[in-house]
């Protein structure tokens, strides 16, 4: 099956995906969400929420964005919108489930993640998205190469490459 990339006219920079998005294109929105959907998912992760709890949050970030999508002021920093969103919906989250921690016998606190950690967080996920990008862009064999050396675990022998 090919992924949402891989289809006619899916490829794009943020602002026509955007664009495209608004005007109704279902092509442009699953490259979208092709795009964007390990960071959505990494964030609660993050948080270190529960398999379930993490598909609820990417759920409702999407969902939002949908709603939403028309009103983005600007599209280029829609990473930082979705890394913003599913932060503040594990907050939430979190708020929420240690009002019912205080009602448990166990009492195990729950955990709050730094700003700092974050935005750092960010920066990682932005320098890999570039990465990522940078790699698409090289020809195939070129790409495949670099996909044996690096990202194969574990990695292969000399002789193997």
């Amino acid at each position: 099956m090919p992924s949402a990339k891989n289809k006619p006219g899916a490829a794009g920079s943020d602002e026509e995906l955007v664009r495209r998005c608004v005007a109704g294109e279902a092509v442009a929105w699953d490259a979208l969400v092709e795009r964007y959907k390990n960071l959505v998912y990494s964030v609660p992760l993050k948080y270190r929420l529960s398999p379930d709890d993490c598909a609820d949050v990417f759920q409702s970030v999407f969902a939002e964005l949908l709603a939403e999508i028309h009103k983005l002021r600007q599209p280029s920093g829609l990473r930082s919108w979705l890394v913003t969103v599913a932060s503040h919906k594990c907050l939430h989250l979190k708020r929420r489930m240690a009002r019912h921690v205080d009602n448990d016998s166990s009492g195990a606190p729950v955990e709050a993640v730094d700003p700092h950690d974050m935005e750092r967080w960010l920066q990682q996920v932005q320098r890999a998205r570039q990465v990522k990008d940078a790699c698409e862009r090289l020809p195939p064999r070129c790409r495949e190469m670099l996909q044996i050396l690096f990202w194969q675990d574990p990695p292969p022998s000399y002789a193997e490459v």
